[in-house]
């Protein structure tokens, strides 16, 4: 099934994003395209790479924001497959548009990287895989959005999406549960509970109380240590998810209910577009 960024996030706010995004290219003003606004040009974005598509809305939505009545014609959608040469899409009017190239494809290009990047990994682990929130300051809407496009999960959008108690909350809060008691009197009812554990010990204290128990940095010894523990782990119903240093170059951890990690977004390189504007003869649509 195929996701568009506005089936889940609403336009209004991707619009804000994108025109601050506009505003911190343009400065004090496009002065080089300033003389050119008013003729009619066609441009066209082109792949100059290989991999995964994604943000060609979000490029169109760019467009719009400079020059709201041109017209887009989408030739490849977010999901679909990249060639060299290919080309992605077509705008069509007035110079205002040339405003918008530079934004629309970093943003193609990033967003891209992230999916192509995330779907290796989806191949590779062979299970659900999970996204952090150690995303792109500004731009965790969009590479978030990419890591579904890719195949991937979102783990939680913003700290409000789940209760994970971590290494820093448990050791604050005196203990595993003591701190789920207490986030629990303060949770939505419909709260997952999540404990981070770094030690065997904290692991099987953890099964007793939440939901889902993140095995942090244990590299091989997160398989062993589940092996040993299954049968506990199915009586209680809790899953378990990997993380800590999982990427490409890991052994498939299709053991694992889920592993997490922030590999998509830190180590994915940008994909490549270019851009050519032609102009449009008078009146030509």
């Amino acid at each position: 099934m195929r996701v568009r960024l506005t089936d889940f996030y609403p336009r209004s706010l991707l619009r804000r994003k994108l025109e601050f995004f506009l505003e911190e290219d343009v400065g004090f003003g496009d002065f080089y395209t300033d003389p050119f606004v008013d003729r009619r040009v066609e441009g066209r974005i082109l792949s100059k790479d290989e991999g995964l598509l994604c943000g060609v809305d979000v490029a169109a939505e760019v467009f719009f924001l400079v020059d709201e009545e041109c017209e887009v014609e989408r030739l490849k959608e977010d999901g679909d497959e990249v060639q060299r040469g290919d080309l992605v899409l077509r705008v069509r009017g007035t110079g205002r548009l040339l405003t918008g190239e530079k934004v629309a494809l970093n943003l193609l290009g990033r967003m891209s990287g992230v999916a192509t990047h995330t779907r290796a990994l989806v191949r590779r682990h062979k299970t659900m895989i999970l996204d952090t929130r150690k995303t792109t300051p500004g731009l965790r809407l969009f590479e978030k959005y990419a890591v579904l496009v890719g195949g991937g999960r979102n783990h939680r959008f913003t700290l409000s999406h789940s209760l994970m108690l971590k290494e820093n909350h448990l050791a604050v809060g005196g203990g595993v549960e003591e701190c789920v008691e207490a986030v629990e009197e303060v949770a939505p009812f419909y709260s997952v509970v999540e404990v981070e554990a770094k030690s065997p010990e904290v692991f099987r204290e953890a099964l007793k109380h939440a939901d889902v128990v993140m095995l942090d940095n244990f590299g091989e010894r997160a398989r062993v240590l589940l092996e040993r523990e299954r049968e506990e782990v199915e009586r209680r119903g809790a899953l378990v998810e990997v993380s800590g240093g999982v990427d490409l170059s890991s052994p498939p951890m299709d053991w694992a209910d889920a592993v997490s990690t922030s590999a998509m977004i830190t180590k994915s390189r940008w994909l490549d577009f270019s851009m050519e504007f032609v102009p449009l003869k008078e009146g030509g649509s």
